[in-house]
């Protein structure tokens, strides 16, 4: 009969024996490292290390301050949005686009603090008539700079339809979204030239050749240099707000919310497309809202945006009125607000 003690004690032997392997293992490894270490220290110090694009003394700087601004964003996280609270605006996006069978984009930006809240942003849309935004900044554009005058007469291909003149183009365009409006317009000014201009302003998936498309990326950043006056110049943008706020179709982001609250915006459809883009003026500031759609349930796509636009304005409203509140000067209209973006520049 094998003595129990005897066994017992065989098994302590045997796990301090495999403890002792594995510290003298760990031991090892620790050194190993050090040794590696202070090896490739000593080759990267001698020069045996550097790259190629290193050994410029130019390109060498470029690549220490790439390396600090790396440092940088290791460090600092964007802040959470302060007029939209971060996990309130992902829960009513799921409410209400969530379940929708097709794709859709997103982009809220407050014109106040300058952050925003992104979903999607850069994925590639049929723009359906958003692409009048387009047309209609390279149509001041050329207002501007090309002498073009608002009561040039504009001749269509098709003799069968009217003619018109530019600043009623324009109008129509935007106002009732007017197709014939349009076209004459682009045929004018050139689809390529204005895929040009849209490009050069830093709109580069918008594009008006073949088919046209864009992001919700792009258009946000229409909507904003409109609204700070940098479309054109400081005129030609008052002149552009002017039109979007005179919008008549106004199912999508306007529709719920309260009648005093004027919305800047033009929408897209076409086919399964449905599109709202536009600025929201509140008494306590204005946000940026675009929602890109593209759904089998259009009719009921239109009203889900309609209630998504509803809680968004809902969100800000009550973030920002409880900022002011909690501040002894409240919020202060001349006040420059600078965006995580803009501290990297």
């Amino acid at each position: 009969m094998k003595d129990p003690v005897s066994k017992s004690q065989k098994n302590v032997k045997l796990y301090l024996m495999s403890r002792q392997g594995s510290h003298l293992f760990s031991f090892i490894f620790f050194l190993t490292a050090i040794i590696l270490i202070l090896l490739g220290s000593l080759l990267f110090s001698s020069g045996r290390l550097t790259t190629p694009l290193l050994k410029s003394s130019n390109v060498s700087q470029q690549a220490k301050n790439l390396l600090t601004e790396k440092r940088f964003l290791d460090e600092f996280q964007p802040p959470k949005l302060k007029n939209f609270n971060q996990l309130e605006v992902e829960k009513v996006i799921e409410t209400f686009l969530g379940n929708l069978p097709g794709n859709y984009a997103i982009i809220i930006k407050s014109l106040e603090s300058g952050e925003e809240f992104t979903l999607f942003e850069n994925k590639v849309f049929h723009s359906a008539s958003l692409y009048k935004l387009a047309v209609m900044w390279a149509t001041y554009q050329a207002i501007e700079e090309r002498g073009l005058d608002k009561e040039t007469l504009l001749f269509p291909s098709n003799n069968s339809l009217p003619s018109m003149k530019v600043a009623e183009a324009l109008e129509k365009m935007i106002t009732v979204s007017d197709n014939h409006s349009a076209i004459l317009l682009a045929q004018k000014l050139g689809w390529e030239k204005i895929t040009q201009l849209m490009h050069q302003e830093g709109l580069t998936r918008t594009s008006l050749i073949d088919y046209p498309q864009t992001t919700a990326k792009d258009i946000a950043k229409l909507l904003e240099k409109v609204y700070l006056g940098q479309a054109v110049n400081k005129e030609a943008s008052k002149e552009m707000l002017d039109l979007l706020l005179k919008q008549r179709v106004n199912d999508r982001i306007p529709k719920y919310l309260p009648e005093e609250i004027k919305v800047a915006h033009k929408t897209g459809e076409l086919d399964t497309v449905r599109h709202d883009a536009g600025i929201v003026f509140t008494p306590n500031g204005g946000y940026i809202l675009v929602v890109l759609t593209d759904t089998i349930r259009q009719d009921f796509t239109k009203n889900q945006v309609a209630l998504l636009s509803q809680e968004i304005y809902n969100l800000f409203e009550k973030n920002l009125s409880s900022e002011i509140n909690a501040s002894p000067q409240g919020l202060n209209s001349e006040k420059t607000y600078v965006s995580f973006g803009d501290l990297l520049k």
